[in-house]
């Protein structure tokens, strides 16, 4: 048994910051319907109080390849679940509210938390560690952020309903503040930043058969919504980037949902671009150098490794090299020129969410093992602000669960 290093490894999670939730912002009057929806200034979100450091834990025993018995488990899950966030405690739950939890749901938890962070994988290459967590844990968020500040947006909560929830996280200062709520709840939903305005588009309003194609535009200024021009059809489950001051969705649930749309947020209008050769949803996309990576993503439940690159100069397609863990349900953000792809979920029998960590390189059209997740997890999103990563929300285990879980990957120097 190796205490001193678990010990370590866990008294850094449990005593991250915990940030108090801020009162829930009024709902605000949405402003004119339809039509563009142009740029304005910069936000100012509330900050709420100072957070307060949990008491200290101490840990059990975990072997080397994250392995620990029964009784442990139990010990370790008492003392540090409830404070860092990885068990929600719902009426009728295995976990009491004092954090106890049987032996064999212990277990099953820290195969998804413990072993992620004593795997050590490509431990040169930078390090993970905590954020205050987010007031409503949260699954199939979507996010976007303006000036160091992330809005994580809509979502499903712990109850299984879907939320209407905003709240904004200030990477600077580790605080959380609640901002004006969605006009309609919404989940799988996209959102970027385009000047100094939040677009979220498409989802599910509620049911999976609920689809939307409603665009809205949130102003951190005045904390108001605006109905902007629908898509040309419902996406759900779609991946949303920003590039040029347009907005695209590609992929998701939907009629030919493998035909990319673009919007443009100085005209207000909407187009049809060229179809990828992969249909795929629950993926993911990010921005580099002016064209779009779209990475993984799943069909009819079978997840793909599928990687292509579109270039809005000559709306053309390119495929690239594979993904080195095909999922879906995953999340992306680019930093220095290098696209990271954490986590994700497996919808097979006896299924499982991915603590992987994988990096493309543009450059080079190859991939790398980084650091894993120290808690494996789909639908959570992802931001990179100043050289980090923020990887926030999403459920440790398949299909509907929640969290409310922030983890920040600064790469080594």
């Amino acid at each position: 048994m190796i205490r001193p290093l678990v010990a370590v490894a866990l008294l850094l999670l449990a005593t991250g910051a915990l940030a108090t939730a801020a009162s829930s912002a009024a709902t605000r009057p949405l402003g004119p319907s339809g039509g563009a929806c142009g740029a304005g200034v910069t936000p100012t979100p509330t900050r709420p109080p100072e957070p307060t450091p949990p008491p200290e834990t101490r840990p059990g025993d975990v072997n080397c390849d994250g392995r620990v018995n029964a009784i442990d488990a139990a010990l370790i899950l008492q003392r540090t679940a409830r404070l860092i966030g990885r068990v929600q405690c719902e009426e009728n739950a295995d976990v009491s509210m004092d954090g106890r939890i049987n032996a064999i749901d212990a277990l099953l938890i820290l195969q998804t938390t413990l072993v992620p962070i004593m795997s050590g994988a490509a431990a040169g290459d930078g390090t993970w560690t905590g954020g205050a967590p987010m007031p409503t844990a949260r699954t199939e968020v979507t996010s976007a952020q303006l000036d160091g500040v992330i809005y994580v947006i809509g979502g499903f909560t712990g109850s299984a309903a879907p939320a209407n929830v905003a709240e904004a996280y200030d990477t600077e200062t580790d605080t959380w503040s609640a901002v004006a709520p969605l006009p309609s709840t919404l989940h799988h939903t996209g959102a970027v930043a385009v000047g100094d305005k939040i677009f979220v588009a498409g989802g599910y309003r509620t049911t999976f058969s609920s689809f939307s194609s409603d665009t809205y535009m949130y102003d951190p200024a005045t904390g108001e919504w605006t109905v902007c021009s629908a898509m040309p059809s419902a996406r759900a489950a779609a991946a949303t980037v920003a590039l040029d001051g347009k907005i695209y969705v590609m992929g998701g649930v939907g009629a030919q949902s493998a035909v990319p749309f673009v919007y443009d947020v100085a005209t207000g209008t909407w187009a049809q671009l060229a179809p990828m050769a992969t249909q795929r949803e629950h993926l993911t996309a990010s921005v580099v150098d002016g064209k779009i990576y779209v990475i993984g993503g799943r069909w009819s439940g079978v997840n793909t490794n599928a990687v292509e690159v579109y270039d809005p100069e000559s709306n053309t397609w390119e495929t690239l090299a594979s993904l080195p863990t095909a999922r879906g349900g995953l999340a992306s953000a680019q930093l220095g020129g290098e696209i990271h792809v954490v986590g994700g979920e497996n919808l097979a029998p006896g299924g499982s969410t991915y603590p992987q960590h994988e990096v493309y390189d543009v450059a080079s059209d190859g991939w790398r093992a980084a650091p894993d997740l120290p808690a494996a997890r789909h639908g959570l999103t992802a931001q990179a602000i100043d050289g980090r990563i923020y990887v926030i929300g999403g459920g440790p285990m398949p299909n509907l669960s929640v969290s409310d879980i922030v983890e920040v990957y600064e790469p080594a120097p």
